[in-house]
């Protein structure tokens, strides 16, 4: 080969090779030495260089071992290979069906695997395989895969498997799974809360409303925009703190405030559902049973209760009071709970029997009495005399700090003057009543002058009457009629005395005693499963119907039990809209649950609605044995005939909300379901 054939660009042509071949080791040797401009000593100097290369990078590949033979494995080969067979032997693991051979054999191989990696040439450590078990569970035993390998590896680090070899590395495995289930655990249910507070704030109706709006303009445009970056802001992040929801769902509240404004303003006759959706959340909802115990409770909580119940006038007016429930709520927080068994003090037991009384005294005040009555006269007397005002705010500071010992004989004095006013009124209306059942029975006249009775007859008054009396009233209202009649004009009358009585027609005491102790034994056998209720509050969102649906049985079946009544049959779940909470359905016995709306994924209103339908389910039973000689003998024999005139004139919520919430069927019903569940919740949490 000439000079020419090594001319850079002019390759020596090959039969048989492609026309670009690979370059040879002696081009590749030759590469970055310019021989066609060199002089001949040059020439011969870069030859003579290049084939000295070629010939140290020939050597060093001749000397080079072959690849697998004697190159020594590195780290991540040995992690990579150890991984692969970590996962294979967990899964094997979790599929085993306890069988002495089979678990002893895979356990085995477990310590095996983990002497290889202690002698591999790296010098590995337990603690590095602990580690990278760890890491392997959070990656291939998620969510409820590892709950299952919870359970799976319990069992074999029980005492019925100690014979078994390898009992220590059993109980190591069991503790590494143990400490994943908990931070699995721990972050379901700080994920749960987070997306229980979302709910509550009530947001999403504003939300769809703005959503259907065709022209938004730039201002609401801008709103939804913002709202929907704080919504996707406020998803749950891995590694996010309680702190770090707590700011994200800060935002969000303010971004659907301003969403709310903007709603407002742009279509304020669209943003009306928006804004009652908003002022009725849970949030605020549930704020109106609070229980002030002292002065500065007292005075948060009658700044938001003042005019809540009215119609939401604008956005401004919804955002105050949200933002007073919250000030409410956190001074609830920072005061001390009162301990079960403590002696109350003086401020507590004046706010707790003011609580206990203010309607009450109102009411009676209320009854347009002449002024120159005597127990009226008292009775102004010593409303006026007291440290705060009835709705339990304080008065003006000038008089110095409230002195509630004498606040409390005040208020005793006061009850005092208004029992005596109501037993007089009490007397004359028994007489009317008298009166009404000697005119001429199923006669038209007989019911139109007992409806115009108690519609004259202050509320107060008529709760204040003896249950038969009550009863004999229901019946000359109701006239001839057997059932709810349609909701016509002619029926006005009937249905306005109707639901006034049923208002007048509280829970009696005897009732009320007998479910405070009911509510103490169905903790105590509730207690029995804490830790399976636990689990189901803090994963109640990751559940399938089918868990849910087992959980709640259990609590029927527990309720039901110490009520001393059949269990219901059957717990469904519809996603009928037209059932949106709870209905209990006495034909077929099942408890129906509606998931149109978001309500059940929230464990505690969950609870709620359960304990509430099966105390129909506990009505209907006590409607039932009315008729037995030995009810007559019950102490809830009063309250049963009340179930049992209420029963074939129930009221559904097509009659109006108060009506509907106040007849004694659902009025017993969300107290008890409301009292249960709040008792639940804080046994769970003790």
């Amino acid at each position: 080969m000439g000079w020419e054939a090594i001319q850079p660009g002019t390759p020596p042509a090959v039969v048989g090779q492609p026309s670009h071949p690979e370059p040879s080791p002696r081009q590749t040797a030759l590469a970055g030495h310019d021989v066609k401009t060199a002089s001949p000593g040059g020439f011969r100097q870069a030859i003579t260089q290049a084939f000295a290369q070629f010939g140290r990078k020939l050597s060093s590949l001749v000397s080079a071992p072959p690849s697998g033979h004697s190159r020594l494995p590195d780290t991540a080969s040995v992690e990579r290979s150890t991984r692969k067979q970590l996962v294979s032997l967990l899964k094997r693991v979790d599929s085993c069906d306890f069988e002495d051979g089979k678990l002893g054999a895979e356990l085995d191989k477990l310590e095996d695997l983990k002497k290889q990696w202690l002698q591999s040439p790296p010098g590995q450590t337990e603690q590095q395989f602990d580690e990278m078990v760890r890491d392997v569970l959070v990656q291939h035993f998620p969510g409820k895969t590892i709950r299952h390998l919870e359970k799976t590896v319990g069992v074999m680090a029980g005492p019925d498997f100690d014979h078994l070899p390898q009992a220590p590395l059993r109980q190591r495995l069991a503790a590494l799974v143990k400490a994943k289930v908990g931070d699995y655990r721990s972050v379901e249910a700080l994920k749960a809360h987070h997306k229980n507070e979302i709910h509550r704030m009530g947001f999403g109706q504003a939300r769809k409303i703005a959503g259907g709006i065709f022209w938004k303009g730039p201002m609401l445009a801008g709103a939804v925009k913002a709202f929907d970056k704080a919504t996707k802001d406020c998803e749950y992040k891995p590694g996010a703190t309680e702190a770090d929801l707590q700011a994200a769902r800060e935002a969000l509240e303010e971004a659907g405030d301003r969403l709310l404004d903007a709603l407002d303003a742009r279509s304020p006759k669209a943003s009306g559902p928006a804004l009652r959706r908003r002022l009725f959340s849970n949030q605020n909802w549930t704020a109106i049973v609070v229980k002030a115990r002292n002065q500065t409770q007292a005075d948060l909580y009658a700044q938001f209760e003042g005019d809540y119940l009215q119609p939401p006038r604008n956005s401004d007016a919804v955002a105050r009071k949200s933002a007073q429930v919250k000030a409410l709520r956190i001074q609830l927080a920072h005061d001390e709970p009162r301990q079960r068994g403590a002696l109350r003090s003086t401020e507590e037991q004046y706010f707790r029997l003011l609580r206990k009384k203010r309607v009450y005294l109102e009411a009676v005040r209320a009854t347009g009495e002449p002024e120159n009555d005597d127990d009226m006269k008292v009775l102004r007397d010593t409303l006026a005399r007291l440290p705060t005002k009835t709705s339990g705010k304080a008065k003006s500071a000038d008089g110095g700090a409230p002195d509630y010992a004498a606040g409390l004989q005040t208020l005793e004095q006061a009850i005092a003057a208004a029992d005596r006013k109501i037993a007089t009124r009490v007397a004359l209306t028994l007489g009317h009543i008298d009166e009404l059942e000697q005119a001429p029975p199923d006669t038209p006249e007989r019911a139109e002058t007992a409806q115009w009775l108690v519609s004259n007859t202050p509320k107060v008054v008529l709760s204040r009457l003896p249950p038969e009396a009550q009863l004999r009233l229901m019946k000359l209202v109701r006239g001839d009629l057997t059932s709810q009649p349609p909701q016509e004009e002619r029926w006005k009358p009937f249905a306005e005395a109707q639901a006034k009585l049923y208002q007048a027609m509280e829970l009696r005491p005897e009732l009320l005693t007998h479910e405070k102790q009911l509510r103490r034994d169905v903790m105590s056998e509730l207690e029995q499963d804490k830790k399976m209720l636990q689990e189901a509050r803090d994963l109640w969102h990751t559940y399938t119907p089918q868990q849910r649906r087992a959980v709640l049985m259990h609590i029927a079946k527990v309720h039901s039990k110490v009520l001393g009544c059949e269990p219901p049959d059957n717990i469904v779940f519809t996603s009928d809209p037209k059932v949106s909470g709870y209905e209990w359905q006495g034909s077929s016995r099942t408890i129906v649950v509606g998931t149109a709306d978001a309500h059940y994924l929230d464990f505690e209103h969950m609870m709620d609605g359960v304990f509430h339908e099966n105390t129909h389910n506990w009505q209907d039973q006590l409607i039932k044995a009315v008729k037995s000689r030995a009810a007559t003998q019950s102490p809830l024999y009063e309250q049963a005939l009340i179930f049992e005139t209420n029963h074939p004139f129930y009221l559904d919520s097509d009659y109006g909300y108060l009506d509907y919430r106040t007849q004694p069927l659902e009025a017993h019903a969300f107290h008890s379901g409301r009292r249960l569940a709040a008792d639940l919740m804080r046994m769970l949490a003790s």
